[in-house]
């Protein structure tokens, strides 16, 4: 959804910390209305007028390359089940969603990888970011996110208390469990395809280093 804030609008984009910062706005009572379903995106609720008189709009990214083990981990934890909620999706990424798992669906994640770069050679990260960032005034990262939260919310005007912020527990890590962790290492062929595939989100949003976490050196358990 477009979370609407009294002074801006928060864009929950997929699989980028957004339910944390749902869950941390609904907390400190700054949610004062929704538009849309979950997922939508800012050109999807432009035109409504609550959308419009809020100047000031924000979501998150995350680094493509531990997208993409956050995803691969989400989709086989639930065996691929069709993406097809109609309060998460509009039809339009309902339809975005099928063709990804048609085409990317796999149970090992360098076939996954495989899968991906090959049918959205211009990367499917970019896309889904090309859409969801469209006119925002400020994107932060889901590796800093607390902090990204905290700027949003001071950039827009909102009155908040820091400390309800920062105590809000992590959500939805999954792909962070030691266990899948250790299923959804990049090799360093993999990091090259997907860097190169993702070219246009690594350069728009500073991605050029690393994660940790994504190759096995990188790993702290």
């Amino acid at each position: 959804m477009a979370f609407l804030l009294p002074h801006s609008v928060f864009i929950h984009s997929p699989k980028t910390g957004g339910q944390w910062v749902v869950r941390t706005l609904e907390k400190s009572g700054l949610i004062v209305g929704k538009l849309g379903v979950v997922h939508t995106s800012p050109a999807e609720v432009f035109h409504e007028l609550a959308f419009q008189q809020r100047k000031f709009v924000f979501t998150m990214v995350r680094h493509p390359l531990s997208w993409y083990q956050s995803m691969w981990t989400h989709r086989v934890d639930e065996n691929w089940i069709p993406i097809n909620a109609p309060e998460w999706f509009t039809p339009h990424w309902v339809e975005t969603w099928a063709e990804f798992t048609r085409h990317c669906r796999a149970d090992r994640f360098d076939e996954f990888i495989y899968k991906c770069t090959s049918h959205f050679p211009d990367g499917y990260v970019s896309m889904l970011y090309g859409s969801y960032t469209e006119g925002c005034s400020y994107v932060g990262k889901q590796e800093r996110l607390v902090e990204s939260l905290l700027t949003a919310l001071r950039l827009s005007g909102e009155q908040f208390q820091e400390q309800q912020i920062c105590s809000t527990p992590p959500r939805n890590v999954r792909a962070r469990r030691p266990s899948r962790l250790l299923q959804c290492m990049y090799t360093s062929d993999l990091v090259d395809i997907v860097m190169k595939t993702e070219a246009w989100a690594i350069e728009k949003f500073d991605y050029q280093d690393l994660p940790q976490g994504v190759m096995p050196e990188s790993i702290h358990i």
